[in-house]
């Protein structure tokens, strides 16, 4: 199965305007509890960065350029090298990245993303 970038629902997965839910999420796409989400800042001062949401069951995603919260920290075993659009790379990462995410979920009691 190859990867459709098909954003338009994901909005209900996760919504870049609320603060972020505990992962792996159920997809809009297919319901299947296989939804993940990975930010990774690339620019330190402006916080800019890519964000990925995706389904490892039915290889539905989205990828953005956005302004990465501030609360965020990227993950050490990502190779920014091996990013693209397509999230096979994260998606081989996803049990990390689940991990990874809801431990900063859970150190935090409120999670603001950073004006656009």
């Amino acid at each position: 199965m190859t990867w459709n970038d098909s954003g338009d629902k994901f909005e209900q997965m996760w919504n870049i305007n609320q603060d972020p839910m505990k992962v792996p999420y159920i997809c809009p796409y297919c319901n299947e509890k296989e939804g993940h989400m990975y930010m990774h800042v690339y620019n330190l001062k402006t916080h800019r960065g890519g964000l990925w949401l995706w389904c490892s069951a039915c290889k539905q995603f989205f990828h953005s350029s956005v302004y990465v919260p501030t609360w965020w920290s990227n993950l050490p075993i990502v190779d920014e090298n091996q990013l693209s659009a397509f999230p096979q790379y994260l998606d081989a990462l996803s049990t990390r990245i689940d991990k990874h995410i809801n431990q900063l979920i859970s150190n935090k009691k409120h999670l603001v993303l950073p004006a656009k």
